[in-house]
């Protein structure tokens, strides 16, 4: 059986192996359903708020202590945090140039673009690998895009390509997985692949790539399992719902499966949503609009 367990001390999740008898499933040994869970989260937040008065006399103290210790208002000490918190997080973003419509010189824009904002780095397809190597010069990181979107070729196919890819500078190599042996219940099939996929990526990061939103919740799980297992990154399409409240049927259980790393993925986020994804554990955000992302973000807090 495989523990797992969540951000909180007082909880441990369990997922089950699935067997023929047995299928995956998520013990919260103090909580008994959805909607107490739901009221477990609200009563956290009651009791966050009870304290938020003591917490910002005691922030508002500390910052007016640091001000007069460097001699600066307390506005511009926040203001050089913000601006400092802020090119931190941009080191943790990741721009998709998959767009496989782009001209030559347009694409070296796009790059050079991500340069200039300083992001992580770019993910592109591999016939573009070499355009990127002379754009970037080795100046932020090059991520390949294989065999998107569905992975759906034969293995040695996947171990060739891997093996080949690593013999250029670049820093991670995204790979789908396979959605047809995940329906049909195919872990350990999974598991022993991708361990030799990540024996041939060597030291380069394997990041697995897959659309939490579009699985089943015992499809979720036998994911979490097999990330859990390969002690891989998931990179998921999930990000935040229109409303602005994250998805509780795919950010929430990574967050609850606590030794999961996770990307999210978002087409055009918002800068909020982006702040509340990487307050919810995120590793990484990536979006083909991630430089306007980081202009609202800059926006939010004020900061240049």
């Amino acid at each position: 059986m495989c523990k797992l367990f969540k951000r909180s001390k007082n909880k441990q999740v369990v997922l089950a192996k699935e067997n023929e008898n047995v299928k995956p499933v998520l013990m919260l040994p103090y909580v008994n359903s959805a909607e107490d869970v739901v009221s477990d989260m609200a009563t956290d937040a009651e009791n966050a708020v009870k304290e938020g008065a003591t917490i910002d006399k005691n922030e508002s103290s500390k910052i007016k202590k640091t001000a007069n210790l460097f001699g600066v208002s307390e506005d511009k000490l926040i203001a050089e945090f913000n601006t400092y918190k802020t090119t931190k997080l941009i080191k943790r973003m990741n721009l998709l140039v998959l767009d496989s419509a782009l001209s030559e010189h347009e694409f070296a824009d796009v790059l050079k673009n991500a340069e200039k904002a300083r992001l992580e780095s770019v993910t592109i397809f591999p016939s573009r690998l070499k355009e990127a190597l002379k754009v970037l010069e080795g100046k932020i990181g090059i991520r390949i895009a294989l065999f998107y979107p569905f992975s759906a070729v034969p293995f040695k196919q996947k171990q060739k390509a891997v093996a080949n890819l690593v013999k250029y500078p670049i820093n991670a190599i995204e790979l789908p997985i396979e959605l047809a042996q995940l329906k049909y219940g195919r872990v350990k099939t999974i598991i022993d692949e991708w361990k030799k996929l990540q024996r041939k990526a060597k030291n380069v990061e394997l990041i697995m790539v897959v659309d939490l939103d579009t699985l089943a919740v015992k499809d979720v799980f036998k994911v979490c399992e097999i990330a859990y297992k390969l002690n891989i990154k998931l990179k998921t399409s999930t990000c935040v719902l229109s409303d602005g409240d994250l998805d509780f049927n795919s950010i929430n259980i990574l967050d609850y499966l606590e030794k999961i790393r996770f990307e999210s993925a978002c087409k055009n986020p918002l800068g909020a949503d982006v702040l509340k994804t990487f307050k919810w554990g995120a590793e990484t955000v990536s979006s083909p609009n991630i430089i306007k992302t980081i202009s609202e973000i800059k926006s939010i807090l004020e900061c240049e």
